[in-house]
């Protein structure tokens, strides 16, 4: 079983359960929106159960989607019959992608972006970007979602609470991680290490920490104080945009546009 297929149909209720995930998921989307104007044709790499995919749809946006779990592209086709919307999908590693390359062509498409931390599970993220380089048009833009090496809040909490040991667990790079009853290897590379990877083929626009404050499994430490939860997330806000705290998220979200 793919690993992912474990989680496939819990995984939307567990982000609407969690209000930090749902921040998180809120400023993806306004990425996104800036990003790509209506009538784009995007590509989704690891398109996951489709959230965005079909959000961006739903507002005039061509979305094809890749993933390497059949059980969440089973989701997202779901989805898309009830809400009468069309989005292709494949089944498809992002690893693979230049075989995508390959069958469309040069320049398929006006943009693409990918998520949420799917770029991390790969060994290299050398094929996904050489990939992409050819299935952008130039001067299209891509977003990514990426995991971060050095994560401010995670490591900060996580020395405050005795457990100093494993704060600079992510620089362990690749680690494994329980996805459901099933283990992924993870790979985090810090911001120097993906601008380094990303420059030869395109230039960033912007990067922002995603977020910077806030951890989606810190939700319960929050949970009974809202007015504090609304604090921080609006400091987040003013915050994760500007240098150097934007280089320190849990997630590095960053736009680039391919030269």
């Amino acid at each position: 079983m793919i690993a992912f297929d474990a989680v496939a149909a819990d995984y939307d209720r567990r982000e609407a359960d969690n209000p930090i995930m749902r921040v998180m998921r809120e400023r993806s989307l306004a990425t996104l929106d800036r990003t790509f104007a209506r009538g784009s044709t995007l590509l989704d790499v690891g398109c996951g159960t489709g959230t965005e995919a079909l959000w961006l749809t739903e507002r005039g946006r061509l979305v094809f989607g890749v993933d390497s779990s059949p059980q969440m592209l089973e989701v997202l086709a779901r989805r898309a019959a009830e809400a009468d919307l069309e989005v292709g999908t494949r089944l498809m590693r992002a690893g693979d992608l230049m075989n995508l390359a390959g069958e469309l062509g040069e320049g398929s498409f006006d943009g693409a972006y990918s998520s949420f931390g799917a770029l991390n599970t790969e060994s290299s993220l050398e094929p996904s970007l050489a990939a992409l380089s050819r299935l952008v048009r130039r001067g299209g833009r891509i977003v990514l979602g990426v995991m971060n090496r050095w994560c401010l809040a995670e490591m900060a909490l996580l020395t405050a609470r005795g457990r100093a040991g494993q704060a600079l667990r992510r620089t362990r790079s690749p680690i494994n991680v329980g996805v459901g009853s099933n283990v992924v290897e993870v790979r985090y590379p810090s911001w120097r290490q993906l601008k380094r990877e990303l420059n030869p083929r395109f230039r960033v626009i912007s990067v922002q920490a995603l977020p910077l404050l806030l951890l989606p499994y810190s939700w319960p430490a929050f949970a009974a104080r809202p007015g504090l939860f609304k604090l921080v997330e609006r400091l987040d806000g003013v915050l994760a945009g500007r240098r150097p705290f934007a280089w320190w998220g849990d997630h590095l979200l960053v736009v680039v546009e391919r030269r």
